[in-house]
């Protein structure tokens, strides 16, 4: 009896002091953030001899999740997945759990391009589990989202996820107060202000960013906000001003060996800005060495040889700049991969043969031309020499009937050219669409409304499948542009239980006009998610069809919040898109022969009107 009495307050005692470490480990590295981090290393190794002094590679959890912040404050990246494999976890150690997944998903480095969709689903529930459980380290899941989160903005342009993100990381943040926290808080909050091209953020979250930089007196930080001011200045049309500041963070991160991808595509861009095209190319090129050199995801490159397409097309050098926009295109279509794999495959594989078809093509005329060239050039010299003036002008005559049907058929190659850049350009409203249509339907699955998520589905598969007949069709006729678009707000009324109405007015014959498809679709979704959204009363959505002038006129009014586009301070991606479309399509030969206007309702009446008018083409 006593051993047993003996051997129970051993365990118990033993379990005691391993629950005291791991809440001891879990309130160190929470600390962590706090420090500086050339002196991280010490303070890590210090806790280390404290905490566990006669740990030598044992099976505690707490030890090794320590090892592994070492490791990544002394730049050890090869032993990191070492020590997270030797993490043997219990079922009640939650706060370790986060540690270790957090740690993991680093370690990975998946910050690509777009967010992976399994990554993503397991960091969610990961944050679902530490909510319920209340961790006090909840905030550095909150990071990862934002994260993420960020990353598909980039993408799609609606930053709305990743602030709330941000604001969770420092609402639950146990050292929010702490100027280093702090800062790196306004940090973030500046970069999303700048992506999203809203100035007055900005401004309000640098006001609160700079003093904290100076006063903490570290490089890194103070080199950040000499980046943010140079975008900052780059916006405001100050190119002057951007590329001084650009310059010096350039010099103090290559003294610094911190020279990065992104910090060379900034400084390409700013010499861009100033009319400074080889210097553009330069740093461009160097963008796109450093990402392969140092492993990174192909498809980050994806904004680096935009923009040496952009400098090469600036300078006049199209041979160079084709080739930057092909390699573009290429990226571009393997980045969307991960959302429209079998579709894009296809599409890209017949865009490709498509596209070498036409070169080979265009390459032929071309070789063709240069020979008539040279063999009319040598009997120039013949007819010269031996009919003189009468016949040089016969031989012109000739000369040049014969040039002109050559252009002309190099002319209806380019036109070929552009038909394919209007599909391409036609296929970047797809992802957006798909994109909303499964986090609608994550939404349902995760509120466990299964009978709405089915329905939903099958809606869902109608609007897919109707996309794909349509979207194979340069044009198709107005009935079938309205159909496409009952189907999508049949999906949307699922969502929002019928909190508004749609109806569709017209008098015309909609079998007997055509247009290109989806076209008034993106401005219905944009009424739809931000017309409608937080409103406490019955929306309707109404599209009036009617032919005026010779031109047919979409008119797509709600009575929502006035908000037609997420952002009155920057132009959405669906009106740049439709924009490129109508210009392609309808204005290469006059301008202004197609054009749409979005603005709110005139007080008192709230709401939102998108007028589209494009020529009548005959069916």
């Amino acid at each position: 009896m006593r051993t047993l009495l003996i051997a129970l307050f051993s365990f118990c005692f033993s379990t005691a002091l391993a629950q005291k470490a791991d809440a001891e480990t879990v309130r160190f590295i929470m600390s962590l953030d706090t420090l500086k981090e050339n002196q991280q290393a010490a303070a890590i190794k210090q806790f280390i001899a404290e905490t566990f002094p006669s740990q030598q590679g044992g099976n505690s959890p707490a030890y090794w999740l320590t090892k592994v912040r070492l490791l990544k404050a002394e730049k050890k990246k090869d032993s990191i997945t070492y020590a997270l494999n030797a993490v043997q976890l219990k079922d009640n150690q939650y706060e370790l759990a986060v540690l270790h997944f957090v740690e993991s998903l680093q370690a990975k480095n998946e910050y690509k391009s777009l967010a992976p969709h399994q990554t993503v689903k397991a960091l969610l529930q990961q944050t679902q589990i530490a909510e319920q459980h209340h961790c006090r380290n909840v905030y550095r899941l909150y990071d990862e989202l934002a994260k993420y989160a960020y990353l598909n903005a980039l993408s799609f342009g609606n930053y709305t996820e990743s602030k709330k993100y941000v604001q969770q990381y420092i609402d639950h943040h146990p050292y929010k107060q702490h100027p280093r926290v702090r800062q790196r808080y306004y940090d973030i909050c500046c970069m999303i202000a700048l992506s999203e091209k809203n100035i007055s953020d900005f401004e309000k979250y640098y006001a609160l960013a700079a003093p904290l930089a100076k006063k903490l007196n570290e490089p890194e930080a103070l080199n950040r906000l000499h980046q943010f001011e140079a975008e900052y200045y780059k916006l405001t049309g100050k190119n002057a001003q951007s590329l001084a500041i650009m310059q010096q963070s350039f010099q103090v991160a290559k003294k610094r060996r911190n020279l990065s991808p992104q910090l060379l595509l900034n400084m390409s861009r700013t010499f861009l800005q100033n009319k400074q095209y080889d210097s553009a190319i330069y740093y461009s090129r160097e963008a796109i060495a450093m990402n392969r050199a140092i492993g990174a995801d192909p498809a980050n490159s994806f904004n680096y040889y935009r923009a040496l397409n952009e400098a090469y097309k600036k300078k006049g050098d199209y041979r160079n700049a084709y080739y930057a926009l092909d390699t573009v295109l290429t990226l571009f279509a393997a980045r969307e991969k991960s959302i429209q794999a079998d579709k894009n495959n296809e599409l890209l594989t017949q865009f490709q043969t498509e596209k070498k078809d036409l070169q080979i093509r265009t390459l032929k005329i071309n070789n063709e031309l240069s020979e008539k060239r040279i063999s009319q050039q040598k009997f120039l010299i013949i007819t010269i020499v031996f009919f003189l003036g009468v016949i040089l002008v016969l031989f012109y005559l000739f000369y040049n009937r014969r040039l002109l049907k050559a252009k002309n058929k190099q002319l209806q190659a380019e036109n070929k050219q552009l038909l394919l850049e209007q599909q391409t350009r036609q296929l970047q409203l797809n992802p957006h669409f798909i994109y909303n249509a499964i986090a609608n339907l994550q939404g349902l699955i995760g509120d466990q409304q299964t009978e709405r998520a089915n329905s939903y589905l099958v809606a869902f598969s109608q609007f897919i499948r109707k996309q794909l007949e349509l979207n194979r069709e340069e044009t198709i006729t107005l009935q079938e542009e309205i159909e496409a678009i009952e189907i999508y707000v049949k999906l949307q009324q699922m969502r929002y239980e019928n909190r508004f109405t749609f109806h569709v007015e017209t008098d015309l014959d909609t079998e007997a006009y055509l247009l290109p498809p989806m076209l008034i679709q993106p401005f219905v979704e944009n009424a739809i998610e931000h017309g409608f959204k937080n409103i406490n009363y019955q929306g309707v959505l109404s599209l009036t069809i009617e032919e005026k002038d010779n031109k047919l006129h979409l008119i797509l009014i709600d009575n929502g919040n006035g908000k037609g586009v997420p952002n009155p301070h920057k132009k959405s991606l669906s009106k740049l898109i439709t924009q490129e479309r109508l210009d392609l399509l309808f204005n290469t030969q006059q301008k202004g022969n197609a054009y749409f206007e979005a603005a709110p309702l005139s007080l008192p009446e709230t709401g939102y009107r998108v007028a589209i008018v494009i020529p009548i083409i005959p069916s």
